[in-house]
């Protein structure tokens, strides 16, 4: 729906839900992928896809170009990242990010000209000591034992998802460790990325209409 759909300067953000699932969205061939998933995991990789399709036709509606959600096509290539087919051709000048779980699913499109971005989406949720030993910093680890017990999930949710927006933003994905990004917040609601003691990247949380979730976009600085 509209109300699911934010516009970012020349970036198009969407949310897909559950609900969105018995629209006209996908074509025959579409509906038969995935075959060996989970029921959930299907869920989640078709909000994927429909939150994709919901940014690209109003991306191309901005840009003076009108599709249909079934001409749009959202591929993977070797390294998983996300690509744009319009009508069977494939789209190089959209950049696109997106992020998915059976409750809901983001994705964002700009032109291939804008700065690298990635975003993600979570279940805000408690980590146990050992994972956030392994995915946090020493600084990190006591930005977060210093809030109130009632804040610190979503700190650690949001820590989590900053890493991953940026790791999906450099192209490495989980292949690199969140451990070797720092973040730090540089301004109210906005958030620094650092590598090896420099800035590469921005981040900030997104309106979620998806209770109990956090949704996060990084752009990189170059």
């Amino acid at each position: 729906s509209e109300a699911l759909s934010q516009v970012n300067g020349a970036m198009e953000i969407a949310f897909a839900l559950p609900a969105d699932i018995n629209g006209d969205w996908f074509t025959k061939d579409e509906l038969a992928l995935w075959p060996e998933l989970t029921v959930d995991k299907r869920v989640a990789r078709m909000l994927g896809r429909i939150a994709a399709k919901k940014a690209i036709v109003c991306y191309l509606q901005r840009e003076g170009v009108s599709c249909t959600p079934m001409s749009v096509g959202v591929h993977n290539d070797a390294l998983g990242a996300p690509f744009v087919l319009v009508d069977a051709v494939t789209r190089d000048d959209i950049r696109i990010s997106l992020s998915h779980e059976s409750a809901g699913a983001v994705a964002v499109v700009s032109g291939a000209l804008s700065r690298r971005f990635g975003v993600d989406i979570e279940r805000i949720q408690s980590f146990d000591a050992r994972f956030q030993a392994d995915f946090l910093s020493p600084e990190e680890q006591q930005v977060v034992a210093m809030l109130p017990i009632a804040e610190q999930s979503r700190a650690l949710t949001r820590y989590w998802s900053l890493k991953e927006a940026c790791l999906k933003a450099l192209g490495t994905g989980l292949q690199e460790h969140p451990h070797t990004l720092l973040i730090r917040e540089i301004a109210p609601g906005k958030y620094g990325i650092f590598r090896a003691d420099r800035l590469i990247g921005e981040g900030s949380e997104l309106l979620v209409p998806i209770e109990g979730r956090i949704a996060v976009i990084v752009h990189l600085s170059a």
